[in-house]
């Protein structure tokens, strides 16, 4: 079967397709074309955020809040918070994929800058579970929780005893390790 040129060939497609804008003036055209609909916050937010293209264009929350002259009663901090929480529950809403790390939050300006975002990202997934793993354990040791499964645990009635598998050292638990006898053969 024939390649199509059209359709199939890459530097077909590569050589024919028009010449691409810059990304800052991409995101720009996606952010004004937001949908006025949503809260007047979220909009004044995304606005600000239209000049930060790029990791090195990051801003930080509270000065996001600052540009947008958003939550002014509150603290520095509270209005980084408030700016984090709505971005949050609103990135469905976003017209550019947003990252964020250390230095502040910034609309993804390169393949590279999202690939880095998504890394971040997935280390920071297994460190929670990391956390959640050995936090887990710990409250199984100490025989005062009982797991009901699905994340949900209770406390162990205070008159019953703990289960023989809470309280039995784990097999890889330093007081279950036994030094093997030394034989002399």
């Amino acid at each position: 079967m024939a390649l199509s040129p059209q359709y199939d060939d890459p530097l077909f497609a590569a050589a024919t397709q028009p010449a691409c804008i810059p990304v800052a003036e991409a995101v720009r055209q996606a952010c004004s074309a937001i949908d006025p609909a949503l809260p007047a916050d979220l909009v004044a937010i995304v606005r600000v955020l239209t000049d930060h293209v790029g990791e090195a264009a990051a801003i930080p929350a509270p000065e996001i809040a600052d540009r947008a002259g958003l939550y002014q009663t509150l603290g520095r901090a509270n209005r980084g918070t408030k700016v984090r929480h709505l971005l949050s529950i609103t990135l469905d809403h976003l017209p550019w994929p947003l990252c964020g790390d250390s230095a502040g939050y910034y609309f993804a300006g390169t393949a590279a800058e999202l690939t880095h975002y998504f890394a971040n990202l997935r280390s920071r997934e297994i460190e929670h579970f990391r956390r959640e793993r050995t936090t887990r354990h710990a409250a199984m040791r100490t025989g005062r929780f009982v797991h009901l499964g699905h994340g949900r645990w209770a406390d162990r009635p205070t008159d019953a005893p703990p289960s023989a598998a809470s309280a039995a050292p784990r097999s890889d638990s330093p007081s279950a390790r036994k030094e093997a006898p030394i034989s002399s053969k």
